[in-house]
């Protein structure tokens, strides 16, 4: 699953400061297909980290170059 938000992360979310931190190296022609992986399990930890910090209070999405999004009431 942390792995499936690192992918949503990259494409909505490209301020965050995981993928900044790895940018550089997602972008490298020569990454192989291993090395994405590693990125991307390196990127999925420090989000779980700082998905933690967001729930317990340690820290704000704006802290941590997140964008959040309200998302509409559902009727019901």
């Amino acid at each position: 699953m942390l792995i499936a938000c690192v992918w949503l992360l990259i494409h909505w979310n490209p301020d965050y400061r995981g993928i900044v931190k790895w940018r550089d190296k997602l972008l490298e022609a020569k990454l192989t297909k291993a090395s994405k992986k590693k990125i991307g399990v390196a990127i999925a930890r420090q989000f779980a980290v700082d998905w933690w910090r967001i729930r317990t209070g340690k820290a704000t999405p704006d802290q941590l170059g997140l964008a959040m999004k309200e998302l509409p009431a559902m009727s019901g």
